[in-house]
């Protein structure tokens, strides 16, 4: 038994594989239920021809080298240029991250599991660690080319919110996004191992597991839907691009020269050739894969055929890529150097999308996004919508100032009516005023006869007449004949245990003051005498009194 075999019986002992002489033996497989069991297994060999190893590592050689180099100054320029370092600007750094992989990692061992035929190489149960990366990575990028396409069509639609829509978080949320869901989907074909896992699957032979064909029918679906969902996206971005230019173009009829009413027109021309570029582009990248990937599973062919087609698939993506790379490079030549460094080593980046090849219309599209004909166009349609707003603002104004002028007007003719209405109120104040004094005046003269005294004894079914004619006798030695009291009476609620005082009314104010003259003797008595004020005299009293 060769050394392959003594190497698989060691990793896979339980299966069925007997040897035959020769340098590379034959692979026979005989069909045991619907699993096939390999009966005699070549070693590790190159399965393709001395040219087509040239070939490959001619053009993937440069691929590889361009993938590397490329993004990694991409990546440093980032990192070194706080310029560069934008919200948006995550999306070209994230996906430069995932083409240095891809041409790092992905592409190598892409080559050798398609170069060579062997051990390992060929098994169900490990030849899809050879594509992972690949997988992963040229997923992510898709995903990545999608998110940027989205991005620039913001930018272009909406350029005034576009600083509120993608901000800093949110750009940093959609990348985070956008790795989860590219690595789920690359790593589908490990998800659902094989029944066996010696089963060859090289060649002709193809291993068709739950996931894995979940993955290939997920990868032929995807592409003519975004190839529809990017022609929807840049039809409506060349549609507002278009309809700037042409209003842009109307400005220079009205104010400058043919000249620059040439240079518009040449504007239209350079947008719309830049469009067909990026849905052009991504057709030929893409449908050719689609296509391979159909011949795999449902066309009967051979396997030097079936090379052939998925080679020539891949040198059409890559090709195409390359040759998108300098038609960009010399239509951005008119932006700012930095920019147009950086950006056009983002178009580089795009050569390592793996074997199943990356759609130039991200390189379109960074173009378009670095493009100064773009920029120009987005700071018209900026200026146009400020133009807007400033008219809608400067009308408000106008009708504000003149509701100004008609309120002022409205509180003018208001203040006079206030101040002819202040000086009545000031008048009838004055008026009541001397109604009030007058009517106290009143009130005190009504009471001018009157007294009210405190302290007296209170008894039961007194007379309080007679109280006061006793008092005013004993205490005050002033004579009063019933005839001169009006009337007399206590002021409160009986039952109190302080006595009520007597307000006495006399016929005549020469009693009253007889009265008043003599009061002095009650000092320490505990009786007072007052006279009988009105309220507002009394409040005045208090007030004299306090100060």
């Amino acid at each position: 038994m060769n050394t392959a075999v003594d190497v698989l019986l060691t990793q896979f002992p339980s299966m069925n594989i007997t040897a035959t002489n020769g340098d590379y033996g034959t692979m026979d497989t005989s069909t045991d239920g619907d699993v096939d069991i390999v009966t005699d297994l070549p070693p590790l060999h190159l399965s393709v021809s001395v040219y087509w190893l040239v070939f490959y590592i001619f053009v993937y050689g440069i691929i590889i080298f361009g993938s590397i180099i490329g993004n990694q100054l991409v990546i440093w320029s980032y990192i070194i240029e706080p310029k560069l370092r934008r919200p948006t600007n995550t999306f070209i750094v994230s996906l430069a991250v995932a083409d240095f992989i891809t041409g790092l990692i992905g592409i190598p061992t892409a080559i050798f599991g398609r170069l060579f035929t062997g051990p390992y190489v060929c098994f169900a149960g490990t030849r899809p660690f050879l594509y992972v990366m690949a997988f992963i990575m040229c997923s992510v990028s898709i995903d990545h080319l999608v998110l940027i396409t989205i991005d620039r069509y913001i930018a272009v639609t909406r350029p005034l919110k576009y600083p509120t829509i993608m901000t800093t978080r949110k750009c940093r949320i959609f990348t985070a996004f956008v790795w989860i869901f590219g690595s789920f989907f690359g790593i589908l074909p490990l998800i659902s191992p094989p029944a066996n896992p010696t089963l060859w699957v090289c060649g002709l032979a193809n291993y068709e597991g739950s996931t894995v064909s979940i993955h290939r029918i997920g990868s032929v679906a995807s592409i003519p839907v975004i190839l529809f969902f990017l022609c929807l996206v840049y039809i409506r971005i060349y549609i507002v691009v278009m309809k700037h230019v042409r209003e842009q173009s109307e400005r220079i009829k009205a104010h400058t020269k043919k000249d620059d009413e040439s240079s518009a027109k040449s504007a239209m021309i350079r947008t719309t050739v830049t469009t067909s570029i990026v849905l052009g582009a991504f057709a030929i990248c893409w449908l050719p894969t689609t296509l391979k990937f159909l011949v795999e599973v449902y066309v009967t062919t051979t396997e030097e055929n079936l090379f052939t087609i998925q080679t020539i698939a891949e040198i059409l993506s890559f090709g195409n890529s390359m040759a998108l790379l300098s038609a960009c490079s010399l239509r951005v030549s008119e932006s700012s150097s930095q920019l147009w460094l950086v950006y056009t080593l983002h178009l580089t980046v795009t050569m390592s999308v793996g074997m199943s090849t990356r759609s130039a219309t991200k390189e379109s599209a960074t173009m378009i996004g670095s493009n100064a004909e773009l920029q120009s166009i987005i700071e018209s349609c900026i200026e146009r919508v400020l133009d807007r707003k400033l008219d809608s603002f400067l009308k408000k104004v106008e009708e504000n100032t003149r509701k100004i002028r008609e309120v002022e007007q409205i509180i003018d003719s208001q203040s006079t009516k206030m101040k002819d209405l202040q000086t009545k109120i000031d008048f009838l104040q004055n008026a009541c005023n001397r109604m009030v004094k007058e009517n106290n005046d009143l009130e005190q003269y009504s009471r001018r006869n009157c007294l009210r005294i405190f302290g007296i004894p209170e008894t039961e079914n007194e007379s309080t007449d007679d109280e006061v004619i006793k008092f005013a006798k004993s205490r005050l030695d002033v004579q009063i004949d019933p005839s001169e009291i009006d009337r007399s009476h206590r002021i409160g609620k009986p039952g109190s245990p302080i006595p009520r005082h007597i307000i006495v009314k006399f016929l005549s104010y020469s009693v009253r003051q007889r009265v008043i003259k003599n009061r002095r003797r009650l000092k320490g008595t505990g009786i007072v005498v007052k006279e009988d004020l009105t309220k507002y005299n009394q409040s005045s009293s208090r007030s004299k009194e306090t100060c």
